[in-house]
């Protein structure tokens, strides 16, 4: 992002009031009209495909990503994803749609660690190996790496924030990591609090 993106930014947001900032901390963001703040909903999906909004193309699912121990391979989908996410986000956004899944935020990937089968939704992640779900996290929703791309990129209507986006990813690299010490935190304090319950109760 722009020093002058970021600079704009904090102008916007140094004129909003406490109730139109608190207004923009929620999934269905109202427009704000007197800024030009257009509506927006963050809830948007492409965990292997742009989904739910009209026709995209499908790949397999997370898991059988992984398996192809492919990053290559996953960077090229992640190119393709990126291309259909932004294109649609274009064309929504000239039409004035700005309802759920017209977004350019897509919560994806899920980088959960794969424990459990009985959570039903592995199939999602990379699997159970921390190692190469360490490796696949940025490829997905990646932001292009060509002239051409960056040109096409442009939106519509937010080219002052996107200009070398196509759809951006925040995915830190030691946030499996963090994840997996998170994971293993909550274990323990939950552990222990059903210990002192148990204690209380035979007291």
């Amino acid at each position: 992002m722009s020093k002058e993106t970021r600079e704009y930014a904090k102008q916007l947001v140094s004129q909003m009031t406490l109730e139109e900032k608190m207004s923009q901390m929620v999934y269905q963001s109202p427009a704000i009209e007197r800024l030009g703040i257009p509506a927006y909903n963050w809830w948007n999906e492409a965990l292997h495909g742009v989904a739910r909004a009209g026709v995209a193309t499908v790949f397999p699912q997370a898991i059988g990503l992984a398996a192809t121990f492919d990053k290559e391979l996953l960077q090229e989908i992640g190119d393709v994803v990126s291309t259909e996410g932004r294109a649609k986000f274009n064309e929504f956004s000239r039409k004035g749609d700005r309802g759920i899944y017209k977004g350019l935020t897509f919560w994806a990937p899920n980088v959960n660690i794969f424990r459990d089968p009985r959570w039903g939704r592995g199939h999602e992640t990379y699997g159970e190996d921390p190692y190469l779900t360490g490796r696949q996290r940025r490829v997905p929703n990646i932001s292009p790496s060509t002239a051409a791309q960056r040109r096409s990129a442009m939106s519509l209507t937010q080219e002052s924030a996107n200009m070398i986006c196509m759809t951006p990813i925040c995915m830190p690299s030691n946030a499996v990591l963090r994840m997996q010490k998170s994971r293993q935190s909550w274990a323990r304090i939950t552990v222990s609090t059903v210990n002192r319950h148990a204690e209380a109760r035979h007291c």
